[in-house]
């Protein structure tokens, strides 16, 4: 389950732990710090690798915030961090794991937002190999 720590994907991740207590199974969040061009003009003075470890740093806490979210919940979660265009490395890490489906939250952009900044949730819906569960809004109660 990819998250980048908003509401959004807090609720995904409330509706995965709710899906694999339902069907005993494990869930694995993932957070992709994105990979960012920055040019050398603009870092004049500023060490490149500080900003790439307090990214990494970020990612860290993100998941520990939706690993306690899902445990909470009564979900154990395994965590991954990796780096790279968010989009593609959910695709590539789905297929290589072979996970049985994705569930990731909507992060509610406009139609205008969404075409001229593209989606993750639409990239994943469109190129991933496994089933793809968008969530939008707050958690559901599945249990009644």
């Amino acid at each position: 389950m990819p998250t980048d720590g908003s509401k959004g994907a807090l609720g995904a991740a409330r509706y995965a732990a709710e899906l694999a207590k339902c069907f005993g199974a494990d869930v694995t969040l993932l957070h992709v710090v994105e990979t960012v061009r920055i040019p050398s003009l603009y870092l004049t003075g500023i060490d490149r690798e500080q900003i790439r470890k307090g990214c990494f740093e970020g990612g860290r806490a993100i998941l520990s915030l939706t690993q306690k979210a899902l445990s909470e919940a009564g979900v154990p979660a395994d965590t991954e961090l990796r780096e790279g265009r968010p989009g593609e490395v959910i695709v590539e890490v789905a297929a290589q794991g072979k996970y049985d489906v994705i569930v990731i939250g909507h992060r509610g952009a406009g139609l205008a937002e969404s075409l001229v900044l593209g989606s993750v949730s639409d990239h994943v819906a469109h190129n991933a190999t496994c089933p793809v569960l968008i969530v939008r809004g707050e958690w559901p109660d599945l249990s009644a």
